[in-house]
């Protein structure tokens, strides 16, 4: 997984902090529990892959019921639709998919100014 992944990036309009769990839009921000935080990361290690649910719940440790309590946090935490995804889904019989776009937010370089 890319480094910079876990000091923060954006799924569409929503930006995920991974160090303190949370999730926030330009309406409100949600903390979410370390396991579900756990899942999406798992999920964005292979953005637009399908990953199979026995592959999650072994790289995970947990069973499939957990793992289904985690999607429906993480779902719940972002707003997102069971009809019309935006962010993640699972896929029926298969697994889970994160389908929104993720982009890492890169600071700008310092200034000479800045530097000294």
């Amino acid at each position: 997984m890319d480094v910079g992944l876990q000091h923060g990036f954006r799924l569409l309009d929503v930006k995920v902090d991974p160090q303190h769990q949370r999730v926030e839009d330009h309406r409100h921000a949600v903390s979410i529990s370390p396991g579900a935080m756990e899942f999406l990361m798992a999920l964005v290690a292979s953005p637009e892959d399908v990953i199979p649910t026995g592959l999650l719940t072994e790289r995970l440790h947990v069973g499939s019921v957990e793992l289904d309590r985690r999607f429906a946090e993480l779902k719940d935490a972002l707003g997102d639709s069971a009809s019309e995804p935006h962010y993640v889904r699972k896929v029926a019989g298969t697994g889970f998919q994160l389908v929104a776009p993720v982009s890492i937010d890169v600071p700008p370089e310092p200034t000479t100014d800045q530097i000294l």
